[in-house]
């Protein structure tokens, strides 16, 4: 008794063939799909990161605004993907010869995540500020949202 006959190695090998066909296009529309969704994300990530840019320089004019003349310093603002936030990061009263005070804020919710009053200018005040502009980084690139201490 014979299994393979012409006719049965005809129709495995077209059998054969034709999922090793599917299986090449099935996973040509996976990579397509993901490359879809991530030009997506990028997109939106870009979008944020544009809205983050608008918020950040119109607070910029506001605080200009509101105190007549420059109190603040080191602004720096940036847009976190992970944590979906856009950071601002500046120093107060910084030529007042008061202490500065230290703040971090949201702007998407305009709230203040981190602030911490300053010292006078001095050796412990550049330690202070070098604490400062390592706790804006943390925020600016953690990948999760968690609130660091040192709020009033």
């Amino acid at each position: 008794m014979k299994i393979f006959t012409k006719e049965n190695k005809i129709a495995t090998a077209i059998l054969v063939g034709s999922i090793i066909l599917g299986g090449f296009y099935y996973v040509s529309q996976l990579n397509k799909q993901k490359s879809i969704e991530k030009q997506q994300e990028n997109q939106l990530i870009q979008g944020q990161e544009e809205r983050c840019q608008k918020f950040a320089n119109q607070e910029n004019i506001d605080m200009n605004k509101e105190n007549s003349y420059d109190l603040f310093f080191s602004f720096e603002y940036h847009y976190n993907s992970n944590t979906k936030m856009c950071i601002l990061a500046y120093i107060e009263n910084a030529l007042l010869g008061f202490g500065s005070d230290y703040v971090i804020m949201d702007l998407f919710t305009n709230k203040k995540i981190y602030f911490k009053r300053g010292l006078e200018p001095g050796e412990e005040a550049t330690r202070q500020y070098n604490q400062f502009k390592h706790t804006a980084d943390l925020y600016f690139y953690q990948k999760e949202v968690r609130m660091l201490p040192e709020i009033d």
